[in-house]
């Protein structure tokens, strides 16, 4: 299977008030640079609309607290991760990014948080959040094109659950066979 690079953009130079602050490389790839700040009303509504578009639950996943964790793939290979979390006793935070698909052990490796893939689905107030600093976002000023691109070979991770799968039937089957001579050995000893 052909596999596709997919470019996004993500904040380069933001202005929080009258500071302005560079998002250098490193900081571009920490999933918590930036989140997404929403009314914590309008999650639901959010939510539904993420269903509409076909996101689904981010099933297997590491949990990290989150209210909700949906997904939906964008490109062989790769897929949008949204996780929404509570923020305040108003407000709920979203962190974002797109990742290999949860389909190869490479899943795990390759995470490249985004704001704007989430931010057009958004039909509410929001406003960007700063992490490091806690504080909103005023502006941002300059982007960075980032391209992503999938390893040459990718390993699906099913295919060696269900040999490890087997491998412990027959285990098991192996085992219970052993059970049953030691049983029948005590049985024929006793009498």
């Amino acid at each position: 299977m052909q596999y596709k690079s997919i470019g996004i953009e993500y904040p380069k130079r933001i202005r929080i008030k009258n500071k302005l602050y560079d998002i250098d490389l490193e900081s571009a790839r920490d999933e918590n640079t930036f989140s997404i700040v929403i009314p914590k009303d309008y999650v639901k509504k959010f939510v539904i609309k993420l269903i509409e578009y076909d996101f689904k639950d981010a099933l297997p996943s590491i949990y990290k607290g989150e209210i909700f964790g949906l997904s939906r793939p964008v490109e062989s290979p790769w897929e949008l991760h949204i996780r929404i979390f509570n923020y305040d006793d108003k407000y709920s935070k979203i962190f974002a990014h797109i990742e290999i698909s949860r389909n190869y052990i490479e899943h795990l490796f390759m995470v490249q948080p985004v704001i704007y893939e989430v931010t057009s689905y958004i039909d509410s107030p929001y406003y960007i959040l700063y992490e490091p600093e806690s504080k909103k976002v005023s502006k941002i000023i300059e982007n960075r094109k980032i391209l992503l691109s999938p390893p040459e070979n990718l390993m699906e991770w099913r295919p060696y659950m269900d040999i490890a799968y087997n491998e412990i039937n027959e285990l098991k089957y192996n085992f219970r066979g052993i059970i049953k001579k030691i049983d029948e050995f005590l049985h024929d000893y006793s009498d």
